[in-house]
């Protein structure tokens, strides 16, 4: 089965893909979900250089651990951020003809929603009649503003796909879900198995934040003025993914609230795999500090809460409908005020010596995940 993903591993290091790591892990983990139901299954990367010189890559194949197959197809790399377009269009280019040559009329599609990828989707979905199973962790026009013709697209997209499967209950609203086949998955519903990773040596309670540096969001900012508000048997990491503005801005940040709090306070950069996980497992306790007024919250559930928790972390959240009524709801600790001193009050009253086990309950909704899928790809057989 053939999954379109904005998507890279370690083969594909020397290339600086432009991928988000929370949609590489969500993807690695739908590729398992497909090969457990029996499928076989191959990733197609549209994924752009962002290596600052001239260089230039062939698609290439490559198979990992779990025989999916991956196929990243040829980018180019620039110095010239103008040409930053240009790469966009080859790389799309590429993907809908490679749909255009290797599809054919009712074969089950999955694409992990992107408004990037909406175009040449939709074109040779129209021309080649496969069905498409749109994998949609949030819609992008709830979360910023795009130009009205890219959101028509995304509008087209989100109301042409034959099956669903949806991040969050709260999507059902705004889709036609109703008439077609889709299921729920949160995220990653996996036990990562431990890593032996040394613990913090310092005796202090280590807490987590990952994601997203968007100030959109607002997440890693609202973790941060958390810091002044905690003891100095605190510790609070962030780790994060945004662009060179998003950073300087973060690290101004962490240096006034530096200068006022009694807790240590660290900005450790962006992570992937091993490293992330390794990292992950020497802390105790995992924050999802999202403002929860966004339009976006509506229609999205925030992923790291299951990456945390398939790591053995406590996890802080804000009360988040999408978060309370999911399969792990129960599990969280929650606030109900998005202002600092709420948030440290949630992490304080966590008992880090009561070991977090959600073990028996990822893999009831893993099971759950497998067969849902299952079910989705016999509707559209």
């Amino acid at each position: 089965m053939k999954y379109l993903t904005f998507f890279t591993n370690d083969t594909y290091k020397d290339r600086q893909l432009a991928t988000a790591p929370p949609a590489v892990t969500k993807s690695t983990y739908m590729a398992q979900l497909l090969r457990d139901i029996g499928q076989s299954v191959e990733i197609i990367s549209p994924s752009w250089s962002k290596c600052h010189a001239w260089h230039h890559w062939k698609a290439s194949d490559s198979t990992m651990d779990n025989q999916v197959k991956v196929h990243q197809l040829a980018t180019f790399s620039t110095p010239f951020r103008w040409l930053t377009p240009l790469q966009w269009l080859y790389s799309l280019g590429q993907l809908f003809f490679y749909l255009i040559r290797h599809t054919h009329a009712g074969e089950p599609v999955l694409v992990y929603h992107s408004y990037y990828l909406s175009f040449p989707v939709l074109l040779a979905k129209r021309i080649k009649k496969f069905k498409l199973i749109l994998e949609v962790e949030e819609i992008y026009q709830d979360i910023i503003h795009l130009p009205k013709i890219i959101a028509a697209l995304e509008t087209r997209i989100l109301n042409t796909a034959d099956g669903y499967v949806l991040s969050a209950d709260d999507m059902r609203q705004a889709l036609p879900c109703s008439a077609k086949p889709w299921m729920i998955i949160n995220g990653i519903y996996t036990v990562e198995a431990p890593r032996n990773a040394p613990p913090f040596s310092d005796g202090k309670i280590h807490c987590v934040y990952a994601g997203t540096l968007d100030p959109a969001k607002g997440g890693a900012y609202a973790a941060v003025e958390v810091a002044a508000f905690l003891p100095e048997n605190y510790h609070l990491h962030i780790l994060g993914f945004g662009s060179e503005q998003e950073k300087s801005t973060l690290l101004k940040q962490i240096q006034q609230v530096q200068l006022q709090s009694p807790c240590g306070l660290s900005y450790e950069g962006a992570m992937q795999g091993e490293n992330y996980i390794c990292f992950l497992q020497r802390c105790q306790i995992g924050l999802s500090t999202q403002i929860p007024e966004g339009q976006y919250i509506k229609t999205s559930f925030p992923s790291k809460i299951l990456v945390y928790l398939s790591n053995a972390l406590q996890v802080v959240s804000a009360r988040i409908p999408s978060v309370v009524h999911s399969g792990v709801g129960d599990l969280i600790t929650y606030y109900d005020a998005q202002t600092p001193e709420q948030i440290a009050a949630a992490i304080r009253a966590i008992d880090v010596t009561s070991a977090c086990n959600p073990t028996g309950r990822l893999q009831e909704l893993h099971k759950q995940s497998c067969t849902r899928l299952q079910k989705i790809l016999e509707a559209l057989s």
